[in-house]
């Protein structure tokens, strides 16, 4: 079990707490308003990762990882994104958290690996969230 949050500018969500300017260090804007924003942090194979703190029923706080992009689209929203709630980015680039890209239309390209998988029988991987 962690200590719990340790920034006086953490930001509170549900039962989730992280640090702001922990998160933005992390997040290349050099694409503009418009282009790719590129996540500088931990990569997975399904795309970026950030640590935050969930408070325990002891009234601890332990250290949780998600995926940086839902993260991104609480800091853009001002709310979580719900648990089942994919998150796809139309620019195609699972390094992106530009929340422009972010759509709820699955991209083709994981449709048809989706479709493929389906007929052989192999387990889907990656895509979103």
């Amino acid at each position: 079990m962690g200590r719990g949050p340790k920034f006086t500018r953490d930001r509170h969500m549900g039962d989730w707490v992280w640090s702001s300017a922990n998160f933005w260090s992390k997040v290349d804007q050099s694409g503009g308003r418009f282009g790719c924003w590129h996540w500088l942090g931990s990569m997975t194979e399904t795309g970026g990762l950030f640590g935050g703190w969930r408070p325990q029923a002891d009234g601890t706080f332990s250290p949780q990882m998600s995926q940086a992009r839902r993260f991104m689209y609480a800091e853009t929203h001002g709310v979580w994104p719900e648990a089942n709630k994919p998150i796809f980015h139309s620019c195609g680039n699972r390094n992106c958290l530009n929340p422009k890209h972010f759509t709820d239309i699955k991209p083709a390209s994981v449709r048809r690996a989706e479709r493929l998988a389906e007929k052989y029988g192999r387990k889907q991987q990656g895509g979103a969230n």
